[in-house]
């Protein structure tokens, strides 16, 4: 890697640390199984910041989306939220920000591991097939229950993790 490149890096890193989030969400899906959701994100008013995040992605083949949140009405600017969409994608940007990353390095390596175990687990299940007969065995509830309370477990042991209840009129 040339030196332009790891400040680039260093760069989108600090982004992350400072703007973005590596989260986890589970939620229930109609057939009552529990999925667990890894979302790496950053939202941001400069158009320049979203334009340097989107050619670096871009340049990493990394999948992502845009959400573009017009907030002109309220006197506030447009918001721009960008989420990169698959595990790979996500694999890739790990590792290409991970040793520069300091708040979020963690919660990084976290759900490295997380992204590994779901790309394995789906390579299992495409190799067995695809059918809905062995898709019960794709993921395993126990697993990702561990991997949310470990989250849980860095996110209370966290010094920027606000705590204090937001409460909405």
């Amino acid at each position: 890697m040339d030196n332009q490149q790891g400040t680039l890096n260093a760069y989108i890193a600090g982004l992350w640390d400072g703007e973005g989030s590596f989260s986890i969400n589970q939620y229930k899906q109609k057939n009552n199984r529990i999925n667990t959701r890894i979302c790496i994100s950053v939202a941001n008013t400069d158009r320049n910041i979203i334009k340097t995040i989107v050619d670096f992605f871009t340049a990493n083949h990394i999948k992502f989306y845009i959400y573009m949140l017009d907030r002109r009405k309220s006197g506030r600017k447009i918001q721009y939220q960008i989420e990169i969409t698959s595990y790979h994608s996500k694999l890739i940007f790990i590792g290409l920000v991970e040793k520069y990353l300091t708040k979020n390095k963690e919660y990084s390596r976290l759900l490295k591991r997380i992204c590994e175990y779901k790309l394995e687990k789906y390579v299992d299940w495409k190799n067995g097939g695809c059918n809905a007969k062995n898709k019960s065995g794709f993921i395993v509830e126990e697993i990702e229950n561990n991997f949310l309370e470990e989250y849980k477990k860095l996110r209370d042991a966290s010094e920027t993790t606000s705590r204090i209840p937001y409460k909405f009129r």
